[in-house]
């Protein structure tokens, strides 16, 4: 099914990115957080409008998101 393909692409590269699929003109973006046994626990995220937003900026927020998220797992012990 699709919704499986997503989620195997959201895994492979740490991330989810939505961009309307919930409500019209958002732009989402979430990373996971992982425990010292690598279970996701938490996440990090940010919505935003999505006309003050292009294609560079997305990538920026992305990498943030996914920076932030490694972050605190590093605090809560968890290593890749």
């Amino acid at each position: 099914p699709k919704i499986r393909q997503e989620l195997e692409t959201i895994r492979s590269q740490g991330y989810a990115v939505s961009r309307e699929e919930i409500d019209p003109g958002v732009l989402a973006v979430g990373a996971p957080v992982f425990d010292v046994q690598g279970r996701v626990i938490a996440a990090v995220g940010i919505t935003m409008p999505l006309h003050l937003v292009d294609p560079p900026h997305v990538e920026q927020v992305i990498r943030q998101m996914v920076e932030s998220a490694g972050e605190i797992s590093r605090k809560m012990w968890y290593r890749a």
